[in-house]
């Protein structure tokens, strides 16, 4: 079920700043193919689709994406960005984002630009879904499904003040959006 919590739309007037937290979609397992040159599978690239669908829709569009630097991370980027129809979102490539845990993810947050309010991450499990959960604030609801971050889940959390001030159990979770749950 997909999951919406709070408003929609993100004003930079409160000096907050919006995190989405994107999985990889899903990825094929190919003989002979290591694990960094994984591609996607059509669902997966359907998912990233649809799910820069929903966020532009939303307008939810980042001004930056930072990806892992494996293929199937670089390729969700790219169609999810694509997806939302605008050249203003900066993507890079962060090697931070390859199978990292939650004390690596927050130092990175911590690095982003005070320039840029709304920032995307696109990376792995189990590292991710942590990160999402530890991120949490202890009264923000949590899906009910077993399998948190499925492949090509998104997360959109909040907070107030700057990327620097990040911190483990202060943000906000506004969408917990599954793929499989948009048109």
């Amino acid at each position: 079920m997909t999951q919406s919590i709070g408003a929609t739309a993100f004003s930079k007037v409160g000096g907050g700043r919006e995190l989405l937290i994107l999985r990889h979609g899903k990825s094929s397992w190919p003989s002979g193919v290591s694990d960094m040159d994984r591609p996607l599978k059509k669902r997966g690239e359907r998912n990233a689709t649809q799910i820069g669908a929903w966020l532009a829709s939303r307008n939810l569009v980042p001004t930056c994406c930072y990806s892992s630097p494996a293929l199937r991370a670089r390729d969700t980027a790219r169609r999810v960005c694509d997806a939302m129809g605008v050249e203003e979102c900066r993507r890079a490539v962060e090697p931070q984002l390859y199978h990292s845990g939650s004390a690596t993810l927050l130092q990175l947050v911590r690095s982003f630009s005070s320039d840029d309010h709304r920032v995307m991450i696109v990376g792995h499990n189990p590292g991710l879904e942590q990160f999402s959960l530890d991120m949490a604030a202890p009264q923000s609801p949590v899906s009910g499904e077993s399998d948190y971050m499925a492949t090509a889940t998104l997360v959109v959390m909040q907070w107030g003040g700057e990327w620097r001030d990040a911190a483990l159990g202060a943000a906000s979770i506004l969408h917990w959006i599954y793929p499989r749950d948009l048109p």
